[in-house]
């Protein structure tokens, strides 16, 4: 059996039976009953008034105690007078601190101080909590860095662009692509034994890019044959530039001694050799260097025209 039961039945048979009371006239009728748990009697009291067996009326100091509905068999009658409290048996009450003693109203009736005031009490509203505005933090203006000044370089002349390769592989002739300046086509130049002419091809005129290079090679060629010059695809020189008026053929000291110096060109790679003025004479050392040069190139132009006849050099369609 739940131990709660008979003080739930008491407790509504007192309520039943006297009508509204207070929490000291209640706890005296239960006292009389046997029921001295204080605790106990207001969480019960909480339970039937949660549950809606129970109500409450009045204000908390004088807080009422009644059932929610009538549930008595007859009317109901007052309460007797409250005996003396004895002082062998006092009630557990929670006694409240003096801070609260004193906001608590006293009781007008012959009854014990309800303490369920101190449960159920209205609670002060919160006063309203005023924020302190923090002091203003003085700003300090941090001066702004040197910009720091880089010069601007002046500016440079455009690189030169590079030389562009040559677009044909014959001797004495220039390709010129430059339609700006109506200059279209082939350039040919021809030097030899201080003698110079030029001429220029247009594609224009010719008709086509292979038109001016055929025109250009036929004037080549009979141009070089009107001057003299040997027709070969290798770097020939008609005037020298030596001390001896001989191309290829030099007077210079060698270790202390003088000699004549022959010079020319194989494989792309220069040559040399040299002829002792000390040993062989002046007359005797020039007789034999010009021997060699002439030589050397009658043997180049040799190998240069049976190179030509066994493989002809084909035209490039361009």
């Amino acid at each position: 059996m739940n131990p709660e039961q008979p003080l739930r039945a008491t407790v509504l048979a007192i309520l039943a039976q006297y009508g509204p009371l207070g929490i000291g006239a209640l706890l005296e009728e239960l006292q009389q009953a046997g029921h001295t748990d204080l605790q106990g009697v207001l969480k019960l009291l909480d339970q039937l008034r949660e549950e809606g067996e129970a109500r409450v009326d009045g204000p908390p100091a004088r807080r009422t105690w009644d059932l929610a509905r009538a549930t008595a068999a007859g009317p109901r009658v007052s309460p007797p007078p409250l005996p003396p409290r004895p002082a062998a048996a006092p009630l557990r009450q929670n006694v409240a601190p003096p801070s609260r003693q004193a906001a608590v109203a006293p009781d007008d009736f012959d009854e014990l101080e309800d303490p369920s005031i101190f449960l159920h009490a209205t609670p002060a509203p919160p006063k309203p909590v005023v924020a302190t505005p923090a002091p203003p933090v003085p700003v300090v203006a941090t001066p702004a860095p040197p910009v720091p000044v880089v010069a601007t370089p002046a500016p440079q002349p455009p690189a030169p662009q590079p030389r562009a390769p040559r677009t044909t592989r014959y001797k004495s002739l220039t390709r010129c692509d430059y339609p700006a300046k109506s200059m279209v086509g082939y350039m040919v130049r021809v030097n030899w034994c201080g003698q110079r002419q030029q001429a220029f091809f247009s594609d224009a005129k010719h008709g086509d890019r292979l038109g001016s290079l055929a025109a250009a090679l036929e004037w080549r060629d009979r141009v070089e044959r009107d001057l003299g010059k040997p027709r070969t695809e290798q770097l020939i020189i008609g005037v020298a530039a030596s001390n001896t008026g001989i191309p290829g053929v030099t007077r210079l000291m060698r270790d202390g001694h003088p000699a004549f110096q022959v010079s020319w060109y194989e494989n792309g790679r220069m040559r040399r050799t040299s002829i002792s003025i000390d040993k062989h004479g002046e007359a005797e050392a020039l007789q034999k260097a010009r021997e060699i040069r002439e030589r050397i190139e009658r043997e180049g132009l040799a190998r240069a025209a049976l190179v030509s006849i066994k493989r002809p050099r084909t035209r490039k369609r361009v």
